[in-house]
């Protein structure tokens, strides 16, 4: 049965590490073009929010953070705990 059609004992995990490569790659090829297209929306969307709200929301901008919050030294809590 050598040259069967039938995968033989390393046929299927190969079939299967392949589709999970390329799934991966496509991930990392989709991710490489839209986290740009992403920042620059969220970069538009600060704009507009500038605009109409003023210096409130630059208040705002300055105590927290772009993409991820930011922790500061000076926080008190107000009674909530971490």
């Amino acid at each position: 049965m050598n040259g069967s059609a039938t995968p033989g004992r390393w046929g299927i995990p190969l079939v299967v590490g392949d589709r999970v490569f390329g799934a991966f790659a496509l991930l990392v090829l989709f991710s490489f073009l839209y986290i740009p297209v992403w920042y620059y929306l969220c970069v538009a969307e600060e704009r507009d929010l500038l605009i109409r709200y003023g210096t409130a929301y630059e208040e705002y901008r300055q105590r927290v953070g772009f993409w991820l919050p930011k922790r500061h030294l000076s926080y008190k809590g107000n009674g909530v705990k971490f």
